[in-house]
């Protein structure tokens, strides 16, 4: 498998997935085809009837049980937007509420306040 998706030394791999234990290992090999070394991949896993790689460069895979098809993707070379979390200090109170919101991202981290008839500081 190429495993374009994934960073040089995951290149070039054997991916290999254990229905029964639910793991996925990473073979090496050297120029005579010969095991260099074996990795842990991944662990915890459904088991799997069927894996390779995607046109994205990802690893996928087919979970046995459910048929739900799954991938796991090097996060560095995916443009992924980001997935915003907001808290707040208070859930209710007496009007006029000052509430102050915390909204934080992959990317950037904002602290917002925001005030009942409507306006962002």
């Amino acid at each position: 498998m190429a495993a374009s998706g994934f960073p040089v030394e995951y290149q070039n791999s054997a991916f290999h997935g254990d229905y029964g234990q639910g793991w996925i290992r990473r073979f090496k090999y050297d120029e005579t085809d010969s095991i260099e070394s074996v990795h842990d991949f991944a662990t915890g896993l459904a088991p799997m009837c069927w894996l390779g790689e995607g046109p994205d460069g990802c690893l996928w895979y087919i979970k046995y049980d459910s048929g739900d098809l799954e991938r796991i993707c090097y996060t560095a070379n995916l443009n992924l937007p980001p997935i915003a979390v907001a808290t707040q200090d208070l859930e209710y109170g007496p009007g006029p509420l000052m509430i102050n919101l915390r909204v934080a991202t992959a990317r950037i981290q904002k602290v917002y306040r925001y005030h009942t008839h409507g306006t962002l500081g």
